[in-house]
């Protein structure tokens, strides 16, 4: 290889031949020595940057360096590859890789701070130079670790931007996957690859692996006025032999992201809204917490958050003077003698903010929302004066960053006027104001919510990272009888979306997931919530290994049991930190009612998190090896203790490298905790006999279908002892009507979903005795139920057992000490036939329309005052408001709207509809379906639409057509016509 040494001088090509033999490269001795006294050389060798865990092999090709391959330390899982070594493209399209450069000098290799570095100088050839690309430098470093990285500066021969930057870019030959924006690329299950950036591309189509960035427009380096774009840095690593690649790089992401700790706050999103976030209204409610679970349980708050409210919209950040005339000063000092430190949810794009105020006052607003351009250089500065005086006034210790939307292509800002450039600058200005409040506290949490993305490299600039999902939900696609049932399923079925679908990389301690919600503004429970269903709640909260912990909670609204339970689950989680966080999800999905949990490891002590959504018992198979994060030797005993809902030594062998089986009661949580050794033989809480029942479902009677049951009630108490009766595959609106307990009318505790209902009806009060229970059955009217209902029969009892022991450690409340829980199927998949008529529309039908309805899916549609005046059209008219979700706001839901009379005459063979959105909901909706009842009296169905419609592109759920100027566009409905009787 022929190299230009150009003018560097005698001392650089002595480093050169010392550090030849410091690291091991393979080099003729005679090149060496040529290099001592010629400015060109011919040389055909070899770099290997190397330790005991990974090394990188660089080849000299022609006039150039090239990444021949990858290896362990030992030259195991050794990937050989073929490098472009880099890929630049420019605005006007021309592409670069190594091959248009040349290198200046040999390579420079040595050590920096412990860090063995390798440094390559490249001068641009006719092309680069053209083009506008000077010189390239490249830099490959390796600290102790098993991690390689390299990064990449461009110096520029003017003020030329680059579109694409490929830090790496090289063929393999194994197998590649993952890959995406923000997320790392896996080779043959050994290797990971990513750029320690959480708006970095990777691809590994075709076994090209391309590490990207869109970098844009070049910076002026300060010290000598050259014009240069330093790249990300590129990282490729291993994990120890034998370790799954997820494993590996869990272990990888936490030698990187910022430290993991608990943050126990409260935040008044659900309390105090607006003008009611006043200092005597937010110290009162601290008092609370203080004086009922704080101090009782020895608890700490870390830092007391007001949520959106608190700011002066006309301004960049200031609070509201009538709410804090002096600033936060006051309100952070009272606090701080109370015992916590005040936080403040606060998004740096100022959404919330008026921004049409802003514009005039000459802040450069976003041309994709009502929010400002982070890059923008006047909305900058004000921003960052803003959160300085705050942060310094406040004591801050915390920020809730919210909306992060990163998206501009306006002209002036200080990027290219595209989305992609714009993105990305605003991405980089949103990581430097991190790093910005950390000027004024270094241990200052940042927490990134609303439009993150789960790239695991935003770990390293934020604690913690919002889920993506709803702030609240009830997922209620599986049969479950109490909103917080519907709670608990939103959020795990998400997390199995997240965890065994895509794949996410984030660990789930790091993420925000809006904690324990019971507040005046969102009483997630219900009217009619048991003790047992909020300790369940509290329990899987923390059991998913949460680190942020939330309170969204009205101190008035608790008695002393909820705070019993709330205090005693905190304390465990608190205590149980450094296991708790190593979570793993395990088992199935919630939404089809299978049981799933968390497993959580650390050295040989386990924590197991169960929950089964179903009415009958269910077991679940639960790892015990390096997927759940157990990294200890295999063959050795195990017990398990059950802490809840129960105290119980359980019976269990358990064995380390073995799976496991456990059975979960139904509409249960269960939480054990594993050790090294073996239970002793001893007695075990006794469960009785079964009681008896029996059930049929009766469809033929005059009165209509119902269910009857026989019980024989067992003369004790219960916890409770209740028949449960479901209906599936029905419509909006059919419900069990009418219940009777031995010939009296009874009221039961009623749920329903999109396509089931349930009713629940309470025996516990007929111990001793033999009832008879009849629930009727309505199939009512229903035009869209066009398939017959499946009926299904329990008894489900929380019978009363003589507890034995009692572990006296700090557990949650054991609310079911005593009692074991049993459920008896009485019968399942009972036929109700439809009683829907199925014909298609008549010519004839049209003009006699007695009744007309539209059945519309929904996804987020928030009713909320601020969100509700959005409607649906029918030939320009309004036929209703879109339905809101009421039972979860991200997820499918049905609904049914009458359509007026005065709008019947304009259906027809194909019926147009419009939906609008004025008020900038985020929402989508699809499944536009008609019913019509003509003169016959019989309901005729139209064919579904299933297109899916989207209100805002800039959505984390948008999908299927994008409304323009916050409207649907037409929507067509069509019917099938059949032949008119003879």
């Amino acid at each position: 290889m022929e190299l230009n040494c150009s003018d560097r001088g005698l001392v650089r090509r002595f480093y050169w031949f010392w550090s030849c033999m410091a690291m091991n490269r393979k080099v003729t001795f005679l090149a060496c020595l040529l290099s001592l006294t010629s400015c060109v050389v011919v040389l055909a060798d070899e770099v290997s940057l190397e330790n005991q865990y990974v090394k990188r092999v660089l080849a000299g090709e022609g006039q150039v360096w090239r990444t021949r391959s990858f290896s362990r330390g030992d030259g195991s899982d050794r990937l050989s590859i073929k490098s472009d070594e880099f890929f630049i493209r420019l605005m006007d399209g021309t592409e670069l890789t190594v091959a248009d450069f040349a290198a200046t000098e040999p390579p420079v290799v040595g050590v920096e701070e412990q860090v063995k570095v390798v440094e390559l100088r490249l001068k641009g050839l006719e092309k680069a130079l053209s083009a506008g690309v000077k010189e390239v430098e490249i830099k490959y470093f390796l600290a102790d670790e098993p991690y390689l990285r390299k990064q990449i500066k461009l110096t520029m021969t003017g003020n030329i931007p680059v579109d694409r930057l490929e830090v790496e870019r090289f063929l393999v030959r194994q197998t590649c996957s993952r890959g995406g924006r923000g997320e790392p690329v896996f080779v043959d299950d050994s290797w990971f690859m990513g750029l320690e950036y959480p708006g970095s591309e990777a691809l590994c189509a075709n076994n090209s692996v391309q590490l990207a960035h869109f970098p844009g427009y070049p910076d002026k380096d300060g010290k000598n006025g050259v014009l240069t774009i330093t790249s990300r840095v590129a990282v490729v690593g291993v994990g120890a032999k034998g370790d799954p690649i997820e494993l590996a790089f869990s272990d990888y992401l936490e030698t990187i992201r910022r430290k993991n700790r608990i943050m126990l706050h409260y935040n008044s999103w659900y309390d105090f809204r607006q003008d009611e976030l006043t200092v005597d209204n937010l110290l009162k409610t601290f008092a609370g917490f203080k004086e009922k679970v704080l101090d009782p349980y020895g608890l700490k708050m870390d830092t007391f958050v007001p949520d959106d409210g608190w700011q002066n919209p006309e301004s960049i950040w200031e609070p509201k003077k009538k709410l804090y005339p002096e600033g936060f000063g006051p309100l952070a000092r009272k606090l701080e003698e109370q015992g916590t430190r005040l936080g403040l949810w606060i998004p740096f794009n100022g959404y919330n903010l008026n921004t049409e105020w802003g514009e005039k006052n000459g802040y450069e607003k976003s041309d994709q929302g009502r929010y400002y351009c982070l890059t923008g250089e006047k909305y900058n500065r004000a921003l960052r004066e803003s959160l300085g005086k705050i942060i310094t006034e406040g004591n801050i210790n915390y920020f809730k960053h919210d909306f992060n939307h990163l998206r501009c292509s306006g002209k002036g800002h200080g990027h290219l006027a595209d989305d992609r450039h714009g993105h990305e600058e605003n991405l980089d200005a949103e990581l430097e104001l991190l790093a910005f409040e950390r000027t004024f506290d270094p241990d200052i949490y940042l927490n990134v919510t609303s439009y993150v993305w789960h790239s695991p490299w935003w770990l390293m600039h934020a604690e913690s990272v919002w889920m993506n999902a709803g702030d609240f939900g009830y997922n209620t696609d599986w049969p479950q009888l109490s909103p917080r049932e519907w709670a608990m399923s939103y959020r795990d079925a998400h997390f199995h979306k997240l965890y065994d679908e895509q794949k996410v990389l984030i660990p789930l301690s790091a993420m925000m997931t809006h904690g324990i919600i019971h507040g005046r503004y969102q009483k997630l429970g219900g009217d009619a919530e048991t003790l047992r269903e909020w300790s369940d709640y509290v329990v899987m909260y923390y059991g998913r290994g949460v680190q942020l912990m939330e309170w969204y909670i009205t101190p008035e609204m608790m008695n002393a049991e909820r705070w019993d339970i709330l205090g005693r689950a905190t304390q465990w989680a608190i205590h149980n930190k450094g296991i708790l966080e190593q979570v793993t999800r395990i088992g199935g999905d919630p939404r089809t009612g299978q049981p799933y949990g968390y497993m959580h490891w650390l050295n040989d002590r386990g924590i197991l998190v169960l929950r089964n959504p179903d009415v009958m018992a269910q077991r679940i198979s639960v790892p015990f090896d390096k997927s759940v994060r157990y990294r200890g030797e295999a063959g050795k005993s195990f017990k398990a203790y059950m802490i809840y809902p129960y105290v119980e030594a359980m019976t269990l062998e358990l064995e380390s490298g073995r799976p496991f089986e456990l059975e979960v009661p139904g509409c249960s949580v269960l939480v054990c905790e594993l050790s090294p050794g073996k239970i002793k033989p001893g007695k075990q809480a006794g469960i009785p006999a079964k009681p008896v029942a029996e059930a049929k479902l009766v469809t033929d009677d005059e009165r209509g279908s119902y269910v009857k049951a026989l019980v024989e009630v067992p003369n004790e108490d219960f916890g409770r002892f209740e028949l449960l009766v479901t209906v599936r595959n029905v419509s909006v609106g059919g419900l069990a009507n009418e219940v009777s307990v031995d010939g009296q009318p009874v009221t039961a505790r009623t749920a329903f979903g999109a396509d089931w209902r349930m009713q629940s009806v309470d025996l516990s009060h007929k111990k001793g005795s033999r009832v008879e229970v009849k629930v009727f059955l309505d199939d009512g009217e229903q035009p869209f139920r066009s398939k017959d209902a499946a009926v299904d029969a329990y008894l489900l009892a929380d019978r009363e057992v003589a507890p034995f022991m009692a572990l006296g450690r700090n557990i949650p409340v054991a609310v079911g000490q005593k009692l074991r829980r049993q459920t008896v199927e009485l019968f399942k998949d009972g036929v109700l036939k439809s009683q829907f008529v199925r014909r298609q529309l008549r010519k004839s039908d049209i003009g006699e329309i007695t009744q007309a309805k539209l059945r519309i899916k929904v996804f987020d549609v928030n009713g909320t005052q601020q969100y509700r005046d959005k409607f649906i059209y029918l030939a320009g008219q309004k036929v209703s408001i879109v339905p809101p979700n009421e039972c979860s706001h991200s997820s499918w839901e049905e609904h049914v709207v009458d359509i007026p009379a005065e709008l019947w005459s304009h259906i027809g063979e194909v019926t147009e509809f419009e939906v609008d959105n004025p008020v900038g909901d985020y929402f989508k909706f699809s499944g536009l379906t008609l019913a019509v009842k003509p003169a016959d009296g019989t309901w005729v169905q139209s064919i579904e639409n299933q297109a899916i419609y989207s209100s805002m592109s800039d959505w984390y759920y948008a999908e299927g057509d994008i409304f323009k100027d916050n409207r649907s566009g037409v929507i067509k409905v069509y019917f099938e016509l059949e032949p008119e009787p003879k």
